[in-house]
């Protein structure tokens, strides 16, 4: 539908250019890497919350590999919604308003447009949501869609899904994290 399309493209470019472009910052790969192992060891030691055995160690695995395909020494991050999908942006005419920013964070400052772009919550599968983000922003002469570029959102996304399984508001999480652990695996083996 071209009104939607026109309404996403419009969101975009406003969610570039009042979040993630004002907040944009170069930090170094180690430092990336040490912030989210932190996080997510924090979150899957969390007592009050039931992990089934293996979890963890499976994440990491996953998280590892993921670390190892990436070549560069710096990640762009940024501000990011965490889950900025269409179900949480209310619009009227051409106003929108953006809620449930409770997954707030710094990320890698595309995840929010690959969130929005990819449709990867809409049912489509980690694999299609990767090339349609790619085919949607392949017009863009300041997007580089790289290996380290697919690997920072896979990166994201698994930290965004442990944040919101690994909270005290599920208590017996890990369903879909194995889904996307796999998913993740089976996208790196291709």
């Amino acid at each position: 539908n071209s009104k939607i399309k026109k309404l996403t493209d419009l969101i975009s470019k406003r969610h570039i250019k009042e979040l993630l472009l004002p907040t944009l910052e170069v930090v170094n790969l180690y430092n990336y890497i040490q912030l989210i192992d932190k996080e997510i060891s924090n979150l899957l030691s969390n007592k009050k919350i039931t992990t089934k055995e293996g979890d963890s160690s499976f994440i990491k695995e996953v998280l590892g590999k993921l670390f190892k395909t990436l070549s560069g020494n710096t990640v762009q991050i940024s501000w990011s919604h965490g889950d900025f999908q269409m179900a949480n942006i209310l619009t009227r005419e051409k106003k929108f308003k953006v809620i449930d920013w409770e997954s707030a964070n710094k990320r890698f400052y595309l995840y929010d447009l690959y969130i929005l772009e990819g449709g990867i919550r809409s049912g489509v599968s980690l694999k299609e949501s990767i090339e349609i983000f790619r085919e949607k922003i392949s017009f863009s002469k300041i997007i580089i869609m790289n290996e380290d570029t697919i690997s920072l959102l896979l990166i994201e996304e698994l930290r965004f899904c442990i944040n919101e399984e690994y909270s005290e508001n599920f208590y017996a999480p890990g369903f879909k994290i194995k889904q996307i652990c796999e998913s993740i695996l089976n996208y790196l083996n291709e």
